[in-house]
């Protein structure tokens, strides 16, 4: 839905955090008979961050009811974080009383509406219309989001990584399009390495500035190379925990910016590889004739299905494929369960030449044709259309241009 009606009034829905279960009640019995707020789940306790992240994500409501009074530093942090989420979702502040130093420092801390007991029908009518009304704005002029691509090996070493970079590169000259490549693997991260970066800035700067992140940041953050911007991995190994919402910020910014986004992700067990594939319009995931691979991308399509993605949404992309395989891509596919959506040929010497000279796999090898021919297809099919690429098949693609 695209147009403003989806945000009438009497379609706003909202989630309520009130640990105050007095206040809860006092606010419940002042909206009984408005049909203009759809409470679509009761927070009786300040959830972390990532809880509250992943409620937005689940639920999607316009706005979020908060209790800014039981505890001001919780629901400070919570008010915080909530103008960062799911595109700046607003918060109305609940209170007790009129207190001007509440209302004040609230204000200041991004909430969209203050309402307090006794909470007046017409107060209440008023702050849900204005609402209503910024929703209806946002829709009318909201830009369209870049394509979010994750890439995710099957193991360690099926060369993810290598197809991710030349495909970003010629991304960009076949379709002209803005591309931001992420290496989001933050212990064993190689992208660097592969376009021989020295850049003083890394994924976890941006992780850590996720809140105020804008065009002047994000420019000194990335580097460009071969056409295309890159956010790279720290230099030195990262496991502390990351916050999923602190991910879904840097994401959200990005697609604001980029007509693609692609992501190179560790193994989908990874924290962070779960929390970027809940965002993803596409899911890549390279493996290698190697059997014990093929084994361990059907255990990780099994699991991506338990998950609840959508067939539509995974690709599985074969790599180092010999001419002479003693498995044939339909053998693959039984070991699967699933379609090959590409086959990408086995060329170590074009792989070897292009790491030792830091450039891009050349253009006139079977890998870079093969490359080549699956940047046309991204760029063919666009956001929206991934069912259409899907439908392709092996055959189609192997036997296009």
């Amino acid at each position: 839905m695209s147009d403003g009606r989806q945000w009438k009034q009497s379609e706003l829905t909202a989630l309520l955090v009130c640990p105050d279960r007095g206040l809860a009640q006092q606010f419940s019995a002042a909206i009984a008979d408005l049909k203009s707020l759809n409470i679509l789940a009761d927070l009786k306790e300040y959830p972390a961050p990532g809880v509250l992240d992943q409620r937005l994500k689940q639920l999607r409501p316009d706005a979020i009811l908060l209790d800014v009074g039981s505890n001001r530093e919780a629901a400070l942090v919570l008010l915080s974080q909530a103008s960062g989420a799911q595109a700046g979702t607003p918060v109305i502040g609940l209170h007790a009383s009129n207190d001007p130093e509440t209302i004040l420092l609230c204000l200041r801390s991004g909430v969209a509406e203050f309402l307090h007991a006794p909470f007046r029908k017409e107060d209440t009518e008023q702050a849900l219309a204005r609402l209503a009304r910024r929703k209806e704005t946002e829709v009318r002029h909201q830009p369209n989001r870049g394509s979010l691509l994750a890439f995710v090996p099957a193991k360690p070493g099926s060369g993810a990584t290598t197809i991710l970079c030349n495909v970003a590169h010629l991304l960009n000259r076949v379709g002209q399009k803005k591309i931001l490549l992420a290496d989001l693997d933050m212990t064993a991260g190689t992208v660097a390495f592969l376009f021989k970066l020295n850049h003083s800035y890394s994924l976890l700067d941006a992780i850590k500035h996720s809140h105020q992140l804008d065009e002047s940041l994000w420019a000194s953050l990335v580097t460009n190379r071969w056409g295309i911007d890159i956010l790279p991995s720290p230099e030195k190994p990262y496991a502390q925990t990351i916050e999923p919402y602190r991910v879904h910020e840097c994401l959200e910014y990005a697609r604001s910016v980029y007509d693609y986004v692609l992501v190179d992700l560790p193994l989908i067990t990874e924290k962070i590889s779960l929390a970027t594939l809940n965002e993803a319009d596409q899911i890549y995931l390279v493996a290698n004739p190697e059997l014990p691979v093929l084994f361990l991308a059907r255990k990780t399509l099994a699991l991506l299905d338990e998950m609840g993605f959508q067939k539509e949404l995974i690709r599985v992309l074969v790599n180092r494929l010999h001419k002479n395989e003693e498995l044939s891509p339909a053998d693959m596919e039984k070991i699967f369960r699933f379609p090959i959506f590409m086959t990408f040929p086995n060329d170590y010497g074009s792989v070897r030449r292009a790491l030792t000279e830091g450039k891009p796999i050349a253009d006139n090898c079977d890998l870079g044709k093969t490359c080549r021919k699956f940047a046309e297809v991204l760029a063919g099919v666009g956001k929206g259309e991934g069912k259409k690429a899907s439908a392709l098949g092996l055959k189609a693609l192997l036997s296009a241009g």
